[in-house]
């Protein structure tokens, strides 16, 4: 029988990235189209803070913050692989101590 070595190798821009969730659409030609997303809220465009000296500070009003998904990252990545990937992952976290939910459960 033969075998392959493979050495994985980091680009010199590899950065590690949170993901909370995803987004998945479908190129003209069938790949699938995945961006990686974290979701937080925004800086506020406004705070307005009482000040009672000597040590008392208090936010009494806050202007402009929102909750946002900033997408991170996009993949294209054909159908087979997708599908592939998924049970790969799957079994990973089956492997990290994951349970996944029964039927109709949701987590």
């Amino acid at each position: 029988m033969n075998t392959i070595k493979i050495r994985y190798e980091k680009d010199s821009e590899y950065r590690l990235l949170p993901a909370q969730g995803s987004w998945i659409g479908h190129s003209p030609n069938g790949d699938l189209i995945m961006d990686l997303y974290v979701e937080r809220p925004t800086t506020p465009d406004e705070v307005t803070i009482e000040v009672d000296p000597p040590n008392h500070v208090r936010e009494i009003e806050r202007l402009g913050e929102r909750q946002i998904r900033q997408v991170l990252m996009g993949f294209v990545i054909r159908p087979d692989v997708a599908f592939a990937m998924g049970e790969w992952l799957q079994a990973k976290a089956r492997e990290a101590g994951f349970n996944p939910p029964e039927k109709g459960e949701q987590h």
